[in-house]
């Protein structure tokens, strides 16, 4: 029995990510935020409803200061803005709550009518540290966060208050040692490739924003990571690395004149599409997600582990 709750154990695990990603979930990563509007890096509603922002509550629900509707499935880089009046009250660092509501039928948000979304019997979302500023600085990570066959490492959104580095820590934070940077200017960035060392491999990453100290080189002892509060604009993810994507080629025209970027291997990485985002732009929403690779692991994970029970005789 004790090798049977191991094998079953590991099996969980690897569906962990599955379920994760097919289950009610939202989160945000630290922000700089101009205008009030948050920036949530991924989304997935199981059924129709709502994004919601509310303060950060010491019980309860929370003042709602904003919503979006959104479609089952997944999303990426969803904007929401928060009341007005509440932003103009904050100074300095806010903590905010991310929150997914159903629909009660009506087509209508009401957070007293509609019902939570949960996941794990918990209510899905989490809270999200915002700063006040004069531009905006955000970062949103592919969600799979995978290595093309170019060497590069896709990251769907991006903002920059100051010229300065979008840098790929080895590791779950921001500490850890560069697998590779591309610097930018000052601006908002879709669709940005970030070109990573060679030989990789699988590994967990740390997606982050640095400064620049002035030389336009990226030095991680000099080019400090931008915090808000404690907490750095980054966000952390699973990198895998393909070996039959084709090498894509991208170079639309900017909105933005002025960008220019720099990379760390000889083959130039793809141009990012650059945007003027204001006030009243609501964000983009795409429907990324696990592909069927993820789900097939882990059956066979699963079928392996009950293979093996069943010679074991457990």
């Amino acid at each position: 029995m004790p090798l049977l709750v191991a094998l079953l154990a590991a099996a969980a695990v690897a569906f962990a990510g599955v379920a994760v990603a097919h289950g009610n979930h939202a989160s945000a990563s630290p922000q700089v935020s101009a205008n009030g509007s948050v920036v949530v890096d991924q989304v997935f509603l199981s059924e129709p409803g709502y994004l919601v922002v509310t303060t950060d509550p010491a019980e309860g629900e929370g003042r709602v200061l904003g919503h979006r509707p959104l479609g089952v499935g997944p999303h990426s880089g969803v904007r929401v803005g928060v009341d007005s009046d509440y932003w103009q009250s904050v100074a300095g660092n806010t903590t905010l709550r991310i929150r997914l509501y159903g629909d009660d039928g009506d087509g209508e948000f009401d957070h007293e009518a509609d019902p939570v979304l949960e996941w794990l019997g918990q209510p899905a979302g989490g809270p999200v540290t915002v700063r006040k500023g004069p531009a905006p600085v955000y970062l949103v990570p592919s969600g799979n966060g995978t290595v093309a066959a170019d060497g590069t490492l896709s990251v769907d959104r991006v903002a920059l208050a100051e010229r300065g580095h979008v840098v790929v820590h080895d590791g779950t934070d921001a500490s850890g040692s560069s697998l590779g940077h591309r610097t930018l200017d000052a601006g908002e960035y879709a669709d940005l490739a970030v070109p990573v060392d060679s030989g990789v491999g699988n590994r967990s990453a740390t997606v982050a924003v640095h400064r620049d100290d002035g030389d336009g080189e990226f030095d991680p002892d000099a080019d400090p990571v931008v915090r808000v509060g404690a907490d750095p604009v980054a966000s952390t993810l699973s990198l895998s690395v393909t070996g039959d994507d084709p090498i894509r080629v991208n170079t639309p025209t900017p909105t933005v004149a002025g960008s220019t970027e720099t990379g760390t291997t000889d083959q130039p990485p793809r141009s990012p599409t650059v945007t003027a985002a204001g006030p009243t732009d609501e964000g983009i929403t795409t429907a990324t997600g696990p592909g069927v690779g993820l789900l097939g692991a882990a059956v066979a994970a699963l079928a392996g582990a009950l293979l093996v029970a069943r010679r074991a005789g457990v």
